[in-house]
């Protein structure tokens, strides 16, 4: 007898602002807010209001500015 055994694994990643905060979040959800405020699901004290959102699309995690005036980095860049 096969037996199909399935292991749901939770990923994490860590986010670091200018300023030097640092902080490892779970990606429970396929959709999490990213700003200032304590409802943000990656909140960072010195961020913009609804500063950006990650989103789980096709496999792969993307991130969108929700404000005009934020700047995001990803790996340097």
């Amino acid at each position: 007898m096969i037996t199909d055994v399935r292991r749901h694994t939770t990923s994490k990643v860590e986010f670091c602002s200018s300023d030097g905060f640092q902080q490892e979040y779970e990606l429970g959800k396929l959709a999490m807010s990213i700003g200032s405020q304590t409802e943000a699901d990656i909140a960072f004290p010195t961020l913009q209001f609804e500063h950006a959102e990650l989103t789980h699309e096709q496999g792969e995690w993307v991130i969108r500015k929700r404000n005009p005036e934020a700047t995001i980095q990803f790996r340097g860049y």
